[in-house]
């Protein structure tokens, strides 16, 4: 049942996701300090998607339907992790393609302009290469509306793909690439 990254936390002890209204807002609060700032300021946890560092607070929506498993280191870690692991790091984890033809679809809809699809397919294009992709496409929605805009709502589409290439038993390429574009509104 894990949604977002506030979700994916909750089991994690000494992490929460602070959120002052929107999850755009968000910060990840490891053993008590969080970043102060919202706008351009680096989170003092290093989150990392399979590994390779992902900047800023978009890190709180990598899609989470091909979400294998989430690292949670506590403490300082800037000595392994990088300048920006003061308080801990992340790291998700995805799954690899799948030896068979995969998929899954999730809609989402409610009231005041809440909406969402998101999709996962996964499976072998080759004998040797594998794909993923994944694919969400979310409205938060508010129940306030001013001037044709909902205030605090929030539009996110984010896509996933993984290849996974294996020539042979001691090689293995793994490719991946994320991207996210969110839109928020300010507070109401």
């Amino acid at each position: 049942d894990i949604q977002e990254l506030r979700d994916a936390l909750r089991g994690s002890p000494g992490v929460n996701y602070n959120s002052s209204g929107s999850s755009s807002t968000g910060t990840i609060v490891m053993r008590g300090m969080s970043q102060p700032g919202l706008i351009g300021d680096e989170t003092n946890v290093a989150v990392f998607v399979d590994g390779v560092y992902f900047s800023g607070r978009e890190s709180a929506f990598v899609p989470m339907m091909g979400l294998d498993r989430l690292e949670v280191v506590r403490g300082p870690q800037s000595a392994i992790y990088g300048r920006n692991a003061f308080s801990g790091a992340i790291n998700y984890v995805t799954s690899k393609p799948s030896e068979e033809w995969d998929g899954k679809v999730e809609a989402t809809v409610g009231d005041h302009n809440r909406d969402g699809l998101k999709v996962r397919v996964s499976g072998p294009l080759t004998e040797n290469l594998g794909f993923s992709l994944d694919a969400v496409d979310t409205n938060s929605g508010s129940t306030n509306e001013k001037s044709g805009t909902y205030p605090g709502a929030t539009e996110n589409e984010a896509q996933r793909l993984r290849l996974v290439y294996t020539p042979n038993e001691n090689l293995e390429v793994d490719f991946n690439y994320t991207h996210i574009d969110m839109l928020s509104t300010t507070q109401a």
